[in-house]
């Protein structure tokens, strides 16, 4: 999957992923952001809430994040606030 976005709601938006991804599919994203001038790895649980497909670059997917750690919430509120 490519093209992440994040938002402070709790949720990351997915713009294209090669195939389609069940709607209640759990599964575990890893990325990095640019925080404090520094790129920060987060790993996080989440749940697939929506997908549809969006062309010949694949299925926009959307999901909800799970429990982070306190390391990755700090990455995630540091980037998106």
């Amino acid at each position: 999957m490519k093209n992440s976005m994040l938002n402070c709601e709790g949720a990351i938006r997915v713009n294209t992923a090669p195939k389609p991804i069940a709607p209640g599919t759990r599964c575990e994203v890893s990325f990095e952001l640019p925080v404090g001038g520094k790129m920060r790895p987060v790993t996080a649980a989440v749940k697939v809430l929506y997908c549809s497909f969006s062309g010949p670059d694949g299925f926009k997917v959307g999901t909800a994040f799970g429990d982070l750690d306190e390391e990755c919430r700090d990455a995630v509120n540091g980037f998106a606030l």
